[in-house]
């Protein structure tokens, strides 16, 4: 990858739109995650997804206007400028209402693991990580930029 590349990956908003707990779901029977605790994962996904997307649809829907606005081939106006200002600030507090509801999700969900759990969990997320880099190194026969 490239640093332009991993900078505009950075300057995207941190917010997914579902699948927040898919990786302790994938880790159910090492974490020993009871049914209840799979099913509250599971509800809090649900919720979350369906208030993402309605922040995304909003997001997307501004985007669009944003860019037609820019292609018009005429130089725009005072009043139209002042309204393309006003939907980038709408898109910038939709940006932070997403990231802020991300983040709201992930410690909820944590919440319902134990602290041995999170230990467990995030050991085997490294476990990959060191995995996934020796497999990109192995097959650059050099170290990885990762």
């Amino acid at each position: 990858m490239y640093l332009l590349e991993m900078a505009a990956i950075g300057g995207d908003n941190l917010a997914p739109t579902g699948g927040l707990y898919n990786s302790y779901l994938h880790r159910r029977g090492e974490l020993d995650l009871t049914l209840e605790t799979i099913n509250g994962l599971a509800d809090r996904c649900q919720q979350y997804t369906g208030k993402i997307l309605g922040i995304f649809l909003e997001m997307t829907a501004l985007a669009g206007d944003i860019d037609q606005a820019l292609q018009t081939g005429r130089h725009l106006g005072p009043d139209e400028r002042a309204e393309l200002r006003r939907k980038v600030a709408r898109r910038n507090t939709l940006s932070l209402q997403a990231e802020q509801l991300y983040l709201d999700a992930v410690l909820d969900g944590q919440d319902l693991l134990a602290e041995e759990q999170l230990r467990l969990f995030t050991e085997g997320v490294e476990q990959e990580r060191e995995r996934a880099r020796a497999a990109v190194e192995a097959g650059l026969r050099r170290p990885a930029l990762l």
